[in-house]
């Protein structure tokens, strides 16, 4: 990314913000909490935070641009922990999703998210995955890929014990919650998506409600991702620190906002993928995409571009597609089928 490109992006979304709700231009301009004191030059960050509500085309010096970046991301687009099944306090401008109304919608569901690990590899964990039925959770193909060889439904290969699933792994605890997968079910063809089947999966993590509501019906809306970020070495280690306090690996609830479908190359084909724009890092792959005034899941994270979109799998896609619904995930009604993707699953061997 060029240097022209990152300030048109971070103005674009620095304008973005602005407009999302009541004060939060004024939320951008109060740096409260440790990660904004951590700034340099809170004085170009709050000049570029000017030029940017003032100006068509705002000229920033380097500094100004760092800071911008720092804050946007840190304020507008912030990172909390979840700590025994409960998120920290999110600042303004998402201190409404601190609500109890909203948190008594909301914490239940992080039981049901959980990270992939890899007990007989060098990686320490593949992605992030969540419950979607009875005993059934969904990840990323492209996370399953790690220990799973085929596609489709029939003859994937997987020697049972080379994955779990942890749903704690939560900061500042060593406490653990593991249960194997014992098969791969589904590598979707099409979409990243994959299915897995553990064994005797408890009570305490219940299979969230997919939703069938169209993309296009959400643009706009809050969304969180609830995953596990790894820190990214291809991109700033200082800024990403900076937004994650320096820590990885554990999980994590993201805010943003849903944004309109964009067409990108996924595997083999182009998909028309829904967009987020929550701060997401490599080891979201497979996070849950909520939206939080319902509970409902709307997406699966699959891939991100910095400071221009995240790209997920809509729920109301696979809810069209028949092979997924049969299989038994907990989708919300019942919505029309689809033969979108049937030449993808005949290359996969005509299922």
């Amino acid at each position: 990314m060029t240097r022209t490109e990152k300030v048109a992006r971070l103005v674009s979304l620095v304008r973005t913000i602005q407009t999302e709700s009541e004060g939060a231009s004024d939320a951008l301009r109060t740096p409260v909490g440790a990660p904004l004191e951590d700034i340099a030059d809170l004085s170009a960050t709050r000049q570029a935070l000017e030029k940017t509500f003032r100006d068509p085309a705002p000229e920033l010096d380097d500094d100004e641009v760092a800071g911008l970046e720092a804050i946007v991301l840190t304020r507008g687009r912030p990172v909390a922990f979840i700590r025994d099944s409960r998120y920290d306090p999110l600042p303004a401008p998402w201190a409404h999703l601190n609500a109890d109304p909203v948190r008594q919608r909301l914490q239940p569901l992080l039981n049901s998210v959980g990270r992939v690990e890899l007990p007989n590899s060098s990686i320490p964990y593949g992605g992030t995955a969540f419950v979607v039925g009875p005993d059934l959770l969904m990840t990323n193909r492209h996370v399953a890929a790690l220990f799973t060889v085929g596609l489709g439904t029939r003859g994937l290969l997987y020697n049972a014990g080379n994955a779990a699933i942890d749903f704690r792994r939560e900061v500042g605890s060593a406490a653990t919650t593991h249960v194997e997968v014992s098969k791969v079910v589904m590598m979707h063809p099409y979409w990243d998506m994959a299915l897995l089947r553990v064994r005797g999966l408890p009570a305490a993590h219940p299979a969230l409600k997919l939703s069938i509501r169209p993309p296009d019906e959400l643009v706009g809306r809050d969304v969180i991702a609830v995953g596990y970020p790894a820190l990214d070495s291809r991109n700033d280690i200082e800024l990403q620190n900076r937004i994650f306090q320096s820590t990885y690996e554990v999980k994590r609830l993201q805010p943003g906002k849903f944004r309109g479908r964009e067409s990108i190359r996924s595997f083999e084909t182009r998909v028309n993928a829904a967009t987020h724009d929550s701060s997401t890092l490599g080891g979201n792959s497979g996070s849950a995409v909520l939206d939080p005034s319902t509970g409902e899941a709307v997406a699966l994270h699959f891939a991100g571009a910095y400071l221009k979109a995240n790209y997920a799998v809509p729920t109301y896609e696979l809810a069209r597609d028949p092979r997924v619904v049969a299989a038994g995930l907990n989708f919300s009604d019942v919505v029309p089928a689809t033969n979108e993707f049937d030449a993808a699953w005949a290359r996969a061997g005509g299922e």
